[in-house]
């Protein structure tokens, strides 16, 4: 299986699709959402965004 039709597959299983925007957060000072941020554009999901403010005060702007 080609390298990008496995990471389909495994993000589709989550629900992300084309049509999604996918917003990736984490704790702060932790690079593993920039990781998964970085993951989803390299195998073709632009559609992606990171969250810099935080769960919490993104919440509280609701």
């Amino acid at each position: 299986m080609h390298e990008s039709t496995a990471a389909e597959k495994v993000f589709g299983s989550f629900g992300i699709d084309d049509a999604k925007k996918v917003v990736v957060y984490g704790e702060q000072d932790d690079p593993a959402a920039a990781r998964v941020a970085w993951s989803l554009m390299y195998y073709g999901h632009l559609n992606t965004a990171m969250l810099e403010c935080g769960y919490p005060a993104w919440k509280a702007l609701a």
